[in-house]
């Protein structure tokens, strides 16, 4: 699979919102939408899999900004077992933070609500989901990705020429536990991943003299791990690396490019078990999910914008990633036999297995053969009882299972604008009209004037026009 990453300019953005300039008296309906769907709701719904950690708590990335921004130092924390299933009965009809904010000023008035009583966070692992109270009476509720229910060694990668690749440590369950809360951040940098954390989730990375160097938190420069260096340097398409925002010169180098490497996304809680130092544990959108979601808002941008036929399969076939997604989406659909070029051959043969759909003699050669006597064992229930080959068995199974999770995504993000074509069509048929009104922008600037709408409202900003200049 070739998901690509989009291009941008890296001034550009400076000169979009022009497109929202209002003339006179005139009303823009294409505003009006966007600023009445709950897009950070939406967009979560859709982001599918949150991806494992190795202890951590995994949060989308709408839910971790509302957490950041509203949870108070100093707020109480309870992790409880994997086996509390069972929840009070006042927790049943909590609704979701995310479904009850709409704008900033309701995001303010969570964490003055928040602040002005006692505040206390409960997690329920085996439900995936915490809650927040205030004076002991349940507000609202998120969901969350604890760690595996027990120990596992995460695959890196698995195939019967190279072996396994496994992770160094050990995903391990959520610590249950009563904590307090340290802090929040908005780049976490981690003593043991420093190198991928670094550079900020979203950072500038430019090429200097040179040098490879990358924009921090106060908008300095510093070069950057040799490891992002060596990977920029690669052809465009070729990189191991996540990054967005690609500009690439006249001979296809890449000359800047924005972080999207960084595993612990934008922003994180951190909690503390003895009111001083930051527990091990802590709470983040994982880096990859952040980077799907940002690629996704970027295609939708691009259909909502691109010029030509607004029926669905026009759009589709001018945006290569969501052509990407509906190849997924058809084979699925197919039982795993639909034909694409687009997909990955060894990833459909992993999703063939999971999925129980006919096996190929090339789909059989592309299986490790470990991680297929894993898969057999754990589907069989006869799990080994040593804990080393049962961590390995586990990771292993794990492994195959994430490729179906990916292939689940993408086509969900097909199924998603196919069910609900008529809102962005509508919404589409809005945009034109409206940027119409200021005269022949180009579509480059109308799609960053979308994405960037777009990705206000999943932190709950309404998108209003510049004041008219005097």
């Amino acid at each position: 699979m070739n998901i690509k990453t989009g291009r941008t300019w890296f001034l550009l953005g400076a000169l979009v919102w022009g497109l929202f300039q209002p003339l006179g008296a005139e009303t823009y309906e294409s505003l009006g939408v966007i600023n009445t769907k709950n897009w950070a709701d939406y967009i979560s719904n859709h982001l599918g899999f949150l991806y494992d950690s190795h202890g951590c708590l995994h949060f989308t990335p709408s839910d971790i900004y509302l957490l950041v921004k509203t949870v108070p130092k100093g707020a109480k924390l309870t992790i409880k077992k994997y086996g509390a299933i069972e929840v009070p009965a006042g927790y049943r009809s909590v609704p979701y933070f995310r479904i009850q904010v709409s704008t900033e000023a309701d995001v303010k008035k969570y964490a003055e609500t928040f602040r002005r009583g006692e505040t206390r966070l409960v997690v329920y692992p085996g439900l995936g989901q915490l809650f927040i109270l205030v004076d002991d009476k349940p507000l609202v509720k998120v969901k969350t990705m604890p760690g595996p229910s027990e120990n596992y060694r995460l695959v890196f990668a698995a195939n019967n020429k190279n072996g396994i690749s496994w992770d160094s440590s050990l995903s391990t369950p959520t610590d249950a536990g009563n904590y307090s809360i340290l802090g929040s951040t908005a780049h976490y940098l981690s003593n043991t991943y420093r190198d991928i954390t670094i550079v900020p989730w979203g950072g500038w990375l430019l090429k200097q003299k040179g040098h490879w160097v990358f924009q921090d938190d106060n908008n300095k420069w510093y070069q950057a791990p040799a490891f992002i260096g060596s990977d920029l340097e690669q052809p465009y398409g070729w990189q191991e690396n996540n990054y967005f925002d690609i500009n690439v010169d006249k001979r296809g180098r890449i000359t800047a490019a924005r972080w999207g490497g960084n595993d612990f996304g934008k922003y994180a809680l951190l909690w503390t078990a003895d009111g001083r130092t930051k527990y091990p544990e802590l709470g983040y959108a994982e880096g990859q999910l952040l980077y799907e979601q940002t690629i996704l808002i970027k295609d939708l941008a691009d259909l909502l914008t691109m010029p030509g036929a607004d029926s669905l399969k026009a759009c589709i076939d001018r945006n290569e990633n969501f052509g990407v997604y509906r190849d997924v989406y058809n084979f699925f659909l197919s039982r795993g036999e639909a034909p694409s070029d687009q997909l990955d051959p060894v990833s459909c043969s992993y999703v063939r297995l999971f999925n129980g759909f006919r096996l190929s003699e090339a789909d059989q050669a592309n299986i490790d053969e470990q991680a297929l006597k894993a898969f057999k064992a754990y589907r069989a229930g006869k799990l080994p009882a040593r804990p080393a080959v049962r961590q390995r068995t586990l990771g292993l199974y794990a492994f195959i299972r994430d490729y179906d999770l990916v292939f689940d995504k993408n086509a969900g993000w097909y199924a998603m604008v196919k069910d609900d074509w008529d809102f962005f069509s509508d919404l589409r048929a809005k945009l034109r009209r409206d940027h119409d009104k200021y005269g022949p922008y180009a579509a480059a600037n109308r799609l960053l004037a979308v994405e960037k709408a777009l990705n206000d409202r999943l932190e709950f900003r309404l998108v209003r026009p510049p004041a008219p200049q005097k």
